[in-house]
């Protein structure tokens, strides 16, 4: 069996970013509102991050039942 042929039942998405200087409340304030609707999406599974010690940094990730239901997500709140 090759990977094509092998079932996937996990993908994770992760990022790193850094927020706008002077805008941070503004990111916090929207991270908010987001979060929520972003869980309520099929095949959500659960989002993580958040600072990187001792940098200007963000980090995320988020983990969706497969590839498929990721794409979706991306594609409906983008």
């Amino acid at each position: 069996m090759n990977i094509a042929e092998q079932p996937q039942t996990l993908t994770v998405m992760e990022g790193g970013f850094k927020i706008l200087p002077g805008r941070e409340e503004e990111f916090w304030n929207m991270y908010e509102k987001m979060l929520p609707l972003a869980m309520s999406q099929d095949g959500f599974n659960a989002a993580y991050g958040g600072p990187i010690l001792n940098s200007e940094w963000l980090y995320f990730g988020a983990r969706f039942n497969n590839w498929g239901d990721m794409e979706r997500w991306y594609r409906e709140n983008s």
